[in-house]
């Protein structure tokens, strides 16, 4: 935090003298907000030539942000692991923490999950989760939507909600809200059907009416559909500029937090996904 009081945009970088699209989101993302932007890095060094090399590493890379970002206020700091753990559960300086997924087949991964989702799984404040693949790309801000995933009307739902939508006004963009119900429809005839949809789709719109009149300058779409959310997400995150899911608020394992549509997403989306805790 800042001696104005102005809590940090934190973004990790693994390799601080590579290229680094998690860094140039966090620090466009952090001019938006008039906020600090914070640079860590892991050293596995505690003393000599290798955590020196992590320090001046880093520095360089904070000195080429402020010099392609003019006014932007960059701090940097090297953690040993144990600290950055500390750091994500910590939260009260930072406002945003902001990490890049890299495209990986290790088994090791794929049993036990990447470090991104680890991150977006702990962090006490919201994480964004920016992919590093070269493949992957998104609209410029404000050009493309942002994708809210929304379940029922929960802590982790309404956490979700405020961030989308301040994130729309703060990029003068449009918000889509997709709500995926799945309720039996076995042995219902059309009509039946089709009456159950309405009734979601009424459900959603009483649920964002309040939203829609305290942000009424947001293009708002809002759907209802059928199936399961990880599909259509996966699927708008390829026009997306950015998708919004929210987390529960009490862990039972190391993952517990980020359910398995939050895990799906980060995997797979061709765009930033932020994760939201409950409030």
């Amino acid at each position: 935090m800042t001696s104005d009081g102005i809590p940090a945009v934190a973004v990790s970088v693994d390799r601080p003298a590579d290229p680094c699209r998690a860094l140039d989101w966090a620090a466009r993302e952090a001019m938006v907000r008039d906020a600090p932007l914070l640079i860590v890095t892991v050293s596995t060094g505690v003393v000599g030539s290798r955590r020196d090399k992590a320090h001046l590493l880093l520095q360089q890379c904070a000195q080429r942000t402020e010099r392609s970002h003019p006014g932007l206020r960059v701090t940097w700091e090297v953690m040993d692991a144990e600290a950055r753990r500390t750091f994500e559960r910590r939260g009260q300086d930072v406002q945003l923490l902001v990490v890049g997924a890299r495209s990986t087949h290790r088994l090791n991964e794929r049993l036990f999950g990447s470090t991104a989702v680890h991150t977006a799984a702990a962090a006490v404040c919201p994480v964004v989760v920016v992919p590093e693949n070269p493949q992957a790309s998104w609209p410029a801000r404000g050009q493309g939507p942002i994708v809210l995933g929304l379940d029922e009307e929960t802590d982790h739902a309404r956490a979700a909600m405020a961030f989308a939508f301040e994130a729309a006004v703060r990029e003068d963009a449009e918000l889509r809200v997709v709500h995926a119900w799945q309720r039996s429809l076995t042995g219902a005839d059309g009509a039946t059907a089709l009456m159950m949809a309405a009734e979601q789709d009424m459900r959603l719109h009483r649920t964002l009416a309040p939203w829609r009149a305290h942000y009424p300058e947001v293009d708002l779409q809002a759907e209802a559909v059928y199936g399961g959310t990880r599909r259509y997400l996966q699927e708008m995150s390829q026009q997306a500029g950015l998708v919004v899911v929210g987390r529960r608020g009490r862990p039972t394992g190391p993952l517990a937090r980020l359910h398995s549509v939050g895990q799906s997403v980060l995997r797979r989306a061709r765009c930033p996904v932020a994760v939201i805790p409950a409030a």
